[in-house]
């Protein structure tokens, strides 16, 4: 059963660099602070690889709220990849996107 965020909510926004490509992470909050939903947005990117880009944050976002831990949805997209690969900066999470 999806649990839907209400309409106004805590959220955050993270600038990450990969490479010479800046993306901007939006992550939205339940009341409990845990992550409930994510958007994603890409500077200087084409219009299908913004909607594929937005297309995934969505799918992520219910898989969160259906009830999906973020490390069952990390392990189930571990081993993609596609550029741009690099050095990320501006994460304070993570500081490589490996192959």
């Amino acid at each position: 059963m999806r649990t839907k965020l209400p309409d106004r909510r805590n959220s955050w926004t993270q600038t990450v660099k990969i490479e010479n490509q800046r993306f901007y992470l939006t992550c939205g909050e339940r009341e409990d602070e845990s992550l409930g939903e994510i958007w994603l947005e890409a500077h200087k990117m084409g219009t299908f690889s913004r909607g594929v880009l937005g297309a995934l944050a969505r799918m992520i976002s219910v898989a969160l709220q259906c009830g999906a831990s973020v490390s069952e949805i990390v392990n189930a997209l571990k081993g993609l990849n596609f550029p741009p690969q690099g050095y990320v900066s501006g994460s304070t999470v993570c500081n490589q996107v490996s192959p």
